[in-house]
């Protein structure tokens, strides 16, 4: 099984292109939740969706947002083999 927090590290990297590459920061995480466990191997797919956009009200070229990002994996099978006599 692969460690949830480098999962959650791997999907907030895969974000960064598309919601937050000219960020200053991000600032909190309000939860995480780990439903099913990863294994080595499987697929990691990720996508992160905007809830909402609040301007700076200090700075007129920023803004605060809120994303959730969603994580779903595809699990390579396994191929088991034996030795029959």
């Amino acid at each position: 099984m692969v460690v949830g927090n480098l999962v959650y590290s791997l999907v907030l990297g895969m974000s960064v292109p598309d919601i937050s590459g000219s960020a200053i920061a991000n600032l909190e995480v309000e939860t995480l939740i780990h439903r099913n466990p990863t294994f080595h191997g499987d697929t990691i797919y990720a996508e992160t969706r905007v809830l909402e956009k609040t301007p700076s009200k200090s700075k007129d070229d920023r803004v605060s947002s809120r994303s959730k990002p969603r994580v779903s994996t595809k699990t390579v099978s396994k191929s088991a083999t034996s030795d029959a006599r």
